[in-house]
């Protein structure tokens, strides 16, 4: 059968932890965590440009409508984040001051010290934004930003290839793509158990 594809959701009121509420450095595809990590094509994640003389890494934070791959203790299924969704995730993000929290390959105890955001802006032809040089495809709704790098061992790291990319990181609601009316009796179940297994997840974190 087709794998199921859902939309990550977030939360915009204040009182609400989900959001989108950090951004990892990485190279390849992180230790798994629910709904938290998403390297897992690091082609897609590069930096379009490196500019460490004046300390300045820029590229990809989200492709807005592309589905991505995940496998993990829910089973096998797509998440994609819409246009509409992008803007929450960024605005909340900023905020509630979550721009200065950034780490190495999504651990939260390898935090990324001198590392600031400081360029963040969302393709949208409507607008008269386009996506950044070498992402001319990317949809409207993809996310951009650029940071600069006061650590000279981070600067190394992406001279030599150990960081090449930037990831998010967050709580993430989700919601079925597809009508779930539509769905075969096996699809169906396999859509209440990804459900019933996400509120345990959830309540695991709340409690």
């Amino acid at each position: 059968m087709d794998l199921p594809m859902y939309e990550l959701k977030i939360d915009d009121s204040a009182d609400s932890n989900l959001a989108m509420s950090a951004i990892a450095l990485v190279q390849s595809p992180a230790v798994q965590k629910n709904f938290l990590a998403f390297s897992e094509q690091v082609k897609e994640l590069k930096f379009s440009a490196v500019d460490l003389e004046r300390g300045i890494i820029s590229g990809l934070l989200i492709s807005a409508n592309k589905p991505i791959y995940r496998n993990d203790k829910l089973g096998e299924y797509y998440v994609t984040i819409s246009p509409e969704e992008s803007y929450k995730f960024v605005q909340k993000f900023f905020k509630e001051g979550y721009n200065q929290k950034f780490n190495l390959n999504h651990d939260d105890n390898a935090q990324a010290e001198g590392v600031t955001l400081f360029e963040c802006f969302i393709s949208d032809s409507t607008r008269g934004i386009a996506p950044m040089k070498g992402f001319e495809d990317e949809q409207d709704g993809s996310v951009f930003i650029s940071c600069k790098i006061d650590n000279e061992a981070i600067k190394k790291q992406i001279i030599d290839g150990t960081i090449k990319g930037f990831s998010m990181q967050g709580d993430f609601g989700m919601k079925r793509v597809e009508n779930t009316d539509s769905l075969t009796p096996k699809e169906f179940e396999f859509y209440n158990e990804v459900l019933n297994k996400l509120q345990n997840l959830q309540n695991e974190f709340t409690n």
